[in-house]
């Protein structure tokens, strides 16, 4: 019996055998590759041996991407050797994978380019049209629309993305932060913030440092998560009346007792010579700083804290550092269990009138003001490189229907940092109807997802930020 099994396996193990041979012979070899570029189409040619195998193509969406599948094929090594970078527009790049059976190619798009697939003799053709506009408009319910534009400005293929929100529908925005989602982070991806909470689409806000905290006002359900390093630049406030405001306000981050005013340097921000911050709940303990004069409020009771830290668990639970040097702190004076209350607030600049918010984010310079270009770089002290230079830009304008527009915009190239000057955005709003814009943080900060998936093309992993836009169902 166990011999008539083991001749029954050794007949299966060579059928095996013959049919993997069969196939390896009638196996179709991708030999060579090359990609150019006429006046009207990028055009990438495959040659085959012994000929064009059987194949099939799809179209994803998102980032756009355009699938060969090249059935009962292998790549040789001089075909493909990597994932070449084209930069041709509106093909920046072309990925090849190999299966222990079919093979594919994987084309990466600036926008949903119409394209063009042939077989002639040993070739395969697949072709692109080039100097063509792009648009698009996809609804996302409510009037709520997200629309692309894409094109080629002298060798500068940028791609606009943007949410178009009707003044109807600005009540389904929010601001969110990843420490209010996640204590034991500071950073997250903008589409983790989104799958949390539920929302459907998600821009990146603020002004971010190269770790990705933020250093501009963030004020998230009516709680200011920081006060920001810049509270007089530029802010986009999220009215308890459901509208939008942008524009200069005064923020006024302060200390009550007593009646009397004690003003802060900022909230959940770096403690420098002189300074008196609030840290809150938000802010991971273990970086609250202890070379300093450090009291916890609790219950709105002041006590020194005494070196002693633990996690704050309550919003009205806070700590306050403030300079070390005794003659500058401005709570010595304050007896053990002192009553002092925590309030930011901000206020309108040209009336004085306290601003009733839920939300807000400031970024830098203003770009759109009176329905005019207007960029601020001077007065906002915006540093040169994103002033000077043509990068990837995330900005937010009202229109004069009362609408509101996030957009994004870069260049279609694998890193995306090159884009556009802050002039060039600016007059792009305008023709948008924008009656005031301003900057947002861009380059590797520019990030804009709609259902889970990043839309500008970029193939590296998106950057973790500290805050976003939310559009909610």
């Amino acid at each position: 019996m166990n011999k008539f099994l083991f001749a029954a396996a050794a007949a299966f193990l060579c059928l095996i055998a013959v049919q993997a041979a069969a196939f390896a012979q009638s196996k179709t070899s991708l030999v060579s590759s090359s990609i150019y570029a006429t006046e009207e189409w990028v055009v990438a040619k495959f040659d085959f041996e012994p000929g064009v195998p059987e194949y099939n193509w799809r179209f994803e969406n998102g980032q756009p991407k355009f699938i060969v599948t090249l059935l009962k094929t292998a790549i040789t090594d001089k075909a493909v050797l990597s994932s070449p970078d084209v930069k041709q527009f509106p093909l920046w790049k072309v990925s090849p994978y190999q299966g222990s059976e079919n093979a594919s190619l994987t084309f990466h798009l600036g926008y949903d380019s119409e394209h063009l697939v042939a077989a002639s003799g040993k070739s395969l053709y697949v072709k692109f049209p080039r100097n063509v506009v792009y648009t698009r408009s996809i609804e996302l319910g409510g009037g709520v629309a997200w629309k692309t534009e894409a094109y080629a400005v002298t060798a500068r293929p940028l791609r606009y993305d943007w949410l178009e929100i009707p003044q109807s529908e600005l009540h389904r925005l929010r601001v969110q932060t990843a420490n209010s989602l996640d204590k034991s982070v500071r950073t997250m991806d903008i589409r983790e913030m989104a799958r949390r909470t539920g929302a459907i689409a998600a821009v990146n806000a603020g002004f971010f440092n190269s770790q990705g905290n933020a250093v501009s006002t963030v004020v998230e359900n009516g709680l200011f998560m920081t006060a920001g390093r810049y509270p007089a630049r530029p802010m986009m406030l999220f009215m308890r009346d459901g509208g939008v405001k942008i524009g200069r306000f005064t923020v006024r981050p302060e200390l009550i007792s007593g009646g009397k005013l004690i003003p802060l340097s900022g909230i959940n921000a770096k403690l420098t010579d002189g300074s008196t911050v609030v840290y809150n709940w938000v802010y991971p303990f273990d970086e609250i700083p202890t070379d300093c004069f450090l009291y916890k409020l609790s219950g709105g009771a002041l006590t020194p804290a005494n070196g002693e830290i633990a996690e704050l668990t309550s919003p009205g639970d806070y700590y306050i550092a403030t300079t070390i040097i005794p003659e500058a702190n401005p709570l010595k004076d304050l007896p053990r269990g002192t009553f002092v209350e925590v309030r930011s607030r901000i206020f309108d600049r040209s009336t004085g009138a306290l601003l009733e918010l839920i939300g807000a984010v400031g970024g830098a310079p203003m770009l759109v003001t009176n329905g005019a270009v207007n960029v601020t770089s001077d007065e906002d002290k915006v540093q040169d490189d994103i002033r000077k230079n043509a990068r990837s830009r995330t900005a937010a304008a009202i229109t004069s229907d009362g609408s509101l527009i996030l957009v994004t915009v870069c260049e279609v190239r694998e890193g995306f940092y090159k884009g556009v000057k802050l002039e060039e955005l600016a007059s792009w709003l305008v023709r948008r109807g924008a009656v005031s814009a301003f900057n947002l943080d861009g380059g590797g900060s520019t990030m804009m997802a709609v259902s889970d998936t990043i839309v500008i093309p970029y193939a590296g992993t998106p950057r973790k930020l500290n805050n976003a836009v939310l559009l909610m169902p």
